[in-house]
């Protein structure tokens, strides 16, 4: 039995609804064919990829319709079904339509793999003037090189929030987190809209800068400008992570009427568990 032949049972064969007699002459020909063996293990391993990485779930209604309409359409045709047939199971058209499908399956899962902790990168010289993030990140840098100093220099919580009481829309958060020592905060305004700016050094990574202000004036998209997929993620989760080509981390939450947006070189899962934990200490 040519090559051809045996191609023919690969599917049947991977399914595992190959008769017996078959799979054991097939069995016998990969044994022997480079080729065919490794058309076989291709084939076996993308319907692996896709069962252990797809859900399963049900067609629309209209599809199943549409699909029910062409059944019966080629049981109509049958000569036509009988073309199409010879075509599909052709030696050469038969391998092509593997390899698309192999193709929309990884860009499916690309697109849809939750399983794939892939961080988000941001690039800040794109984003507008006004957007938080590329905010964040200019401010964070000029608190680093010292252009930026805290007003009030101090390591008290009870003393910082009583520096920013009454000045600002939201109450500021001043978060307690573990091996960070708080070291002032600076309070300022952007479109007539106020700021408030707390800093922090962690023992091992240097600074953690906060950038705050009223959520609901952001949601308003003035003066404040932030992407529509950041404000659908934080009104899900109240949190949403990126990072800079740079390397640094960006974690912005929301606690009641104010958002935050914490930047430092931690990483990503390191710093949203400090402030996770600092949550619990407001």
């Amino acid at each position: 039995m040519e090559c051809r032949k045996f191609q023919e049972h690969i599917t049947a064969a991977v399914d595992n609804v190959l008769e017996q007699r078959e799979k054991a002459k097939l069995d016998a020909h990969l044994a022997q064919c480079p080729r065919c063996k490794s058309e076989f293990e291709s084939e076996k391993l993308m319907r692996n990829v896709v069962k252990s990485r797809c859900q399963r779930t049900c067609a629309p209604s209209h599809v199943l319709r549409r699909i029910n309409d062409q059944i019966d359409a080629e049981a109509i045709e049958p000569e036509r079904s009988l073309r199409w047939k010879k075509f599909l199971s052709s030696q050469y058209v038969r391998p092509a339509i593997g390899f698309a499908l192999a193709c929309i399956a990884v860009v499916i899962l690309l697109n849809n793999n939750t399983t794939i902790n892939t961080p988000r990168v941001v690039e800040a010289s794109l984003l507008p003037q006004n957007d938080i993030i590329k905010q964040s990140l200019v401010n964070y840098l000029a608190v680093v090189k010292g252009e930026i100093k805290p007003t009030l220099a101090s390591s008290q919580v009870g003393e910082m929030k009583s520096y920013f009481e009454g000045k600002t829309e939201f109450p500021v958060v001043v978060p307690t987190m573990n091996n960070c020592i708080l070291l002032g905060g600076v309070l300022n305004d952007f479109g007539g809209k106020a700021l408030a700016h707390v800093v922090y050094r962690h023992n091992n990574s240097g600074i953690i800068y906060v950038y705050e202000t009223c959520w609901e004036t952001v949601l308003g998209g003035s003066p404040f400008h932030l992407a529509q997929d950041v404000q659908d993620e934080l009104k899900q989760t109240n949190w949403y992570t990126t990072t800079s080509p740079d390397g640094y981390t960006l974690v912005l939450w929301t606690n009641g009427k104010t958002l935050c947006s914490a930047v430092s070189t931690l990483d990503e899962n390191t710093l949203k568990a400090l402030l996770s934990a600092s949550q619990q200490k407001y």
